[in-house]
C-alpha cells in the first residue's frame, strides 16, 4: 500500500496553490441581489451563463470521498476507494471585471485510492494503488461587436498510475463554441470537441438551443443537454446527459442563497491509462452508479459547501479499448455505502 506521504503529498500541496490563487482574485461569480439586465440574450452583466461555464475546463474546487470497503464479486478479495479532487481556474488577462470574457489558465488534479489485493482476472495485474489525473488547461472567451460569444479551452495532462511517465500516458481534450442569441432569452450554441480517450478520440461537432423562463431554462441538441427547472418556490430540478454513459439528476429544496437540502443520482464514469496496460490502446475504466442525498450550504462569501451521503452501485473496473470490452478482463464490486464532503468556488 502507499504511504501517506506519496498518496496525499500532490492533493495537499495542489489544494493550498488552488485556494492562494483563488483567494487572490477569484473567477466571476453572480451576485444574486442584482437585478438582470438583458443585453444581446444574456443574463446580468456580472453573471457567467450556465451553458457557457461547461467551456471553463477547471472549475475551483476541493471535494473528497470516501467508500466503505466492499467484497469484490466473484472473489475473496475486498476494495476500499477514496476519491479527492481539486482545480483552479484564474484569469490572466480580462478587459472587464464582469461577466466571463478574458483568458484564463488553470488546472486540476485528482486521486483515486484503490486498497486491494486483487487482480484483473484476464492479464492477472495488479490493480493500482494510486490511479492520478493531473491536468493543465487554458480557455478563452470574447464578446463580439453583434452581441454574438466566441471562444474555447484546452485541456491536456495525464490519467494514469504514473503521470508523465511517458507520451504513452498523456491525454487531451478540448471545444472551441460560437454563441448565437437570438433575443434575451434564447440562443443558438454550435461547437466542436474532442476528447483522446473517449470512445470517439477525434473532433465532434455539437450544436444547441439554449432558452430561458421564468420556471425553466436548460439546453436541448447533441451531444449533451442539460435542464433545470423551478416549477414550485425553493424547488429546483436539475438534469443533465452526455452521450453516452454520463447523466445527472438531482432534486433540490431550500432558499438558493442559504441551506438546502437535495437527493442526486448520477451515472459517472473515469478512464486511466495505466503504465503495464495490456495493449497502448487500451484504458482502465472504473464505472459507478450512484444515489445521494446531502445538505448545500449556498453561497457562503463566493463559495459553495456540499455534506452528502450516498449508495453506489453497478460498479466495475475493467481494462479494454472501449466499453464493449467490459466483460473481458473486468472486476465487479459489491454495492456500498459512501460519504463526501465538496467546497467550491461558484459562478
Amino acid at each position: 500500500m502507499a504511504t501517506f506521504r506519496s498518496r496525499y503529498l500532490l492533493p495537499i500541496g495542489l489544494c493550498l496553490l488552488t485556494w492562494g490563487l483563488c483567494a487572490a482574485e477569484p473567477t466571476p461569480s453572480k451576485t444574486s441581489n442584482e437585478p438582470e439586465k438583458r443585453e444581446g440574450g444574456s443574463d446580468s452583466k456580472n453573471s457567467v451563463n450556465p451553458n457557457l461555464a461547461r467551456f471553463f475546463p477547471s472549475i475551483p474546487h476541493l471535494s473528497a470521498r470516501i467508500y466503505a470497503t466492499s467484497d469484490v464479486k466473484n472473489s475473496d478479495h475486498d476494495l476500499g476507494m477514496g476519491y479527492f479532487s481539486m482545480g483552479m481556474m484564474f484569469p490572466v488577462w480580462r478587459p472587464s471585471k464582469d461577466g466571463m470574457e478574458g483568458l484564463y489558465i488553470g488546472g486540476d488534479a485528482s486521486l483515486l485510492t484503490l486498497d486491494s489485493d486483487v487482480k484483473l482476472p484476464r492479464t492477472g495485474v495488479n490493480l493500482p494503488d494510486e490511479l492520478y489525473d493531473v491536468n493543465f488547461s487554458i480557455a478563452y472567451f470574447h464578446k463580439l461587436d453583434n452581441g454574438w460569444q466566441v471562444g474555447g479551452f484546452v485541456r491536456a495532462g495525464s490519467p494514469s498510475d504514473k503521470p508523465f511517465d511517458s507520451w504513452e500516458e498523456v491525454a487531451a481534450r478540448g471545444a472551441a463554441f460560437l454563441r448565437m442569441p437570438r433575443g434575451p432569452n434564447t440562443a443558438w450554441l454550435a461547437y466542436v470537441g474532442f476528447d483522446t480517450i473517449s470512445d470517439f478520440p477525434y473532433p465532434v461537432p455539437g450544436f444547441g438551443y439554449e432558452f430561458k423562463t421564468p420556471k425553466i431554462r436548460g439546453l436541448v441538441g447533441l451531444p449533451f443537454n442539460s435542464v433545470t427547472a423551478e416549477p414550485l418556490e425553493n424547488l429546483e430540478i436539475d438534469f443533465s446527459y452526455i452521450p453516452l454513459r454520463t447523466v445527472n439528476a438531482k432534486v433540490a429544496y431550500g432558499p438558493k442563497d442559504l441551506l438546502r437540502g437535495y437527493a442526486a443520482f448520477e451515472w459517472s464514469n473515469k478512464r486511466y491509462l495505466t503504465v503495464d496496460r495490456h495493449d497502448e490502446d487500451d484504458r482502465l475504466f472504473v464505472y459507478e452508479k450512484s444515489v445521494r442525498a446531502g445538505i448545500e450550504v449556498l453561497k457562503w462569501k463566493l463559495v459553495s459547501i456540499d455534506a452528502y451521503g450516498g449508495y453506489a452501485f453497478d460498479r466495475e473496473i475493467f481494462e479494454g479499448d472501449e466499453y464493449d470490452d467490459r466483460d473481458r478482463n473486468a472486476i465487479r464490486i459489491q454495492d456500498g455505502a459512501f460519504g463526501g464532503l465538496s467546497v467550491r468556488v461558484r459562478f
